[in-house]
């Protein structure tokens, strides 16, 4: 969701907002195996993105699959999956904070 909003300091900003079921319809559409994704999945799919994007090309459907495909490949090799240099839990929804 993209908005025109004014911030607390009264400032006119444009704001582009992604979020987990913008992951899951890329997933269904791109006919990704989504049964075993969770929400807290998909949370950290959207802090790859944040993490990782081009702020040149903005955030788009190729960087949703370039953080799948990363996301997808590091659980594969049980390697660590990091962003912003914190290593994201997988899976277990209970234990990790979506700030």
């Amino acid at each position: 969701m993209t908005q025109v909003i004014q911030n607390n300091e009264g400032e006119w900003v444009l704001r582009v907002e992604w979020c987990i079921e913008d992951v899951r319809q890329y997933m269904e559409e791109s006919g990704v195996d989504q049964s075993t994704m969770t929400d807290n999945d998909c949370v950290n799919i959207l802090k790859i993105m944040a993490d990782n994007h081009d702020a040149q090309l903005g955030i788009n459907w190729d960087t949703i699959d370039a953080a799948l495909e990363y996301y997808f490949r590091q659980i594969s090799d049980d390697k660590p999956i990091r962003a912003k240099g914190v290593e994201l839990i997988v899976g277990d929804e209970s234990n990790q904070n979506h700030n």
